[in-house]
């Protein structure tokens, strides 16, 4: 099965899930306690946070694999005291020494319609049904623009651990819009590009370690004729970035077709993938991917070797 992950935290070397429900939306409740089921048996805690604006209520449950307790009541009251709760644990006695990521105000209020399609299509959900938004009614006021150390997960397989990252590659429209001079192409767009926004990627990986997975980052656009590249996170250095992976290029229905293979096995979805365009990269290519970049600035031609698939 695949779900998402709206929230989790490293919280004194454990890895923590939370799964939020909205109980006014009466139709996710029974999807919300199964997440919550399925996510307690992966992480070391996990929580449900049941709650209403409207009636001004929290209850925040936890489990996980530590719990001693099949299911615990850690908070029942207000949204005031959820608040306290949930600012306590972003704060400076929980980070376990990770940098924060963007405040949740800048968050979009909904979620991606991207992962949400492939979602419905893997697990035939409708989010218009289902009106789930990750928790973002009560995760945005409780952190109000402060730094958080939070972070989500785009795609979960349940199966084996994977975390899987959807990056949406908006280049072309910021080009046309006048806010950037260039665009990239899904086969160019890689995080190392831009490793400014290091932390969310230093969580991911560190996650799917923790957890005994693999990372996958998936780049695409709004253009549904582009292939999106695929990556595998093979090795990984906090300062330096992605130090080696694997890129594959798919279309949409490929994708979806790796999806379903890799929730079966593994070795399925890695064997198909070996059927398609990739590119292997290692610590010397990046080594050498930062010389040429740094060519490229004192106006030396020196191309990018990234999105070179055979």
């Amino acid at each position: 099965m695949y779900l998402t992950v709206d929230c989790a935290q490293f919280e004194s070397g454990k890895i923590a899930f939370y799964e939020f429900c909205n109980s006014e939306m009466t139709n996710l409740i029974h999807y919300s306690l199964e997440k919550f089921n399925l996510l307690s048996k992966i992480a070391d805690i996990t929580y449900l946070v049941y709650y209403s604006i409207e009636k001004n209520r929290a209850v925040v449950y936890q489990s996980g694999k530590d719990s001693l307790e099949i299911k615990k009541t850690i908070i029942d009251g207000n949204i005031q005291d959820f608040n306290k709760w949930y600012s306590y644990k972003n704060n400076v006695k929980n980070k376990d020494g990770k940098n924060p990521s963007k405040p949740f105000g800048d968050i979009l209020s909904g979620g991606d319609p991207y992962v949400e399609k492939i979602l419905n299509q893997l697990e035939d959900l409708d989010f218009d049904v289902l009106e789930d938004d990750n928790g973002r009614d009560i995760i945005i006021p409780a952190l109000s623009e402060v730094s958080t150390y939070f972070f989500d997960v785009d795609l979960f397989n349940v199966e084996n651990n994977d975390v899987i990252e959807f990056l949406k590659n908006d280049s072309e429209e910021k080009k046309k819009a006048g806010k950037q001079k260039w665009s990239v192409t899904n086969a160019n767009a890689h995080p190392n590009r831009y490793w400014w926004n290091k932390q969310k990627f230093i969580n991911l990986y560190d996650a799917s370690r923790h957890i005994n997975g693999n990372l996958w980052l998936v780049n695409y656009s709004d253009n549904p004729s582009e292939k999106v590249s695929l990556i595998s996170v093979t090795s990984f250095d906090n300062e330096k970035g992605i130090t080696s992976d694997v890129g594959y290029l798919l279309s949409y229905k490929e994708l979806l077709e790796w999806l379903l293979l890799n929730q079966q096995s593994s070795g399925e979805g890695l064997a198909y993938l070996e059927t398609k365009p990739k590119q292997e990269r290692n610590e010397e290519f990046w080594l050498e991917e930062h010389a040429r970049k740094e060519a490229r600035k004192l106006k030396k031609y020196a191309p990018s070797q990234i999105g070179i698939y055979r």
